[in-house]
């Protein structure tokens, strides 16, 4: 089997460098689509941020939720954030607006509750 293709070395050559120009073509597209999905991972990082806990709600999150969450006993990090959409009165195109505190991140303040950070029982007692 292997005999053939020694006797014609042009052949051998170009099949050996098929099959390295094929192995190559399929790293890259793999190496390609993990850039894509780390640059997509990144930017919905920075627009929605790190945060383990998302709180969603029509029309805004009551401050009532807020204090809740500010009283218990985990370092937080609290960052506002608005999503709608708005109209172009030109076109009629819906264009999605997403609104950030960049004051509020820019400091990246987590609070922590009065209990301490490693007090997990409700009460802090």
């Amino acid at each position: 089997m292997l005999r053939p293709l020694f006797l014609e070395p042009v052949r051998l050559g170009l099949m050996v460098l098929a099959v390295g120009l094929g192995v190559a073509v399929v790293l890259a597209i793999e190496l390609a689509g993990n850039a894509a999905a780390g640059s997509f991972h990144s930017s919905m990082e920075s627009l929605a941020g790190d945060n383990d806990l998302e709180v969603v709600a029509t029309g805004g999150v009551p401050e009532t939720v807020l204090a809740t969450l500010v009283t218990e006993p985990y370092p937080l990090r609290i960052s506002p954030r608005i999503e709608d959409f708005a109209v172009d009165m030109r076109t009629r195109e819906t264009l999605p607006l997403i609104g950030l505190d960049l004051i509020v991140s820019s400091t990246k303040r987590r609070w922590k509750s009065p209990c301490g950070i490693w007090k997990i029982r409700r009460a802090c007692g």
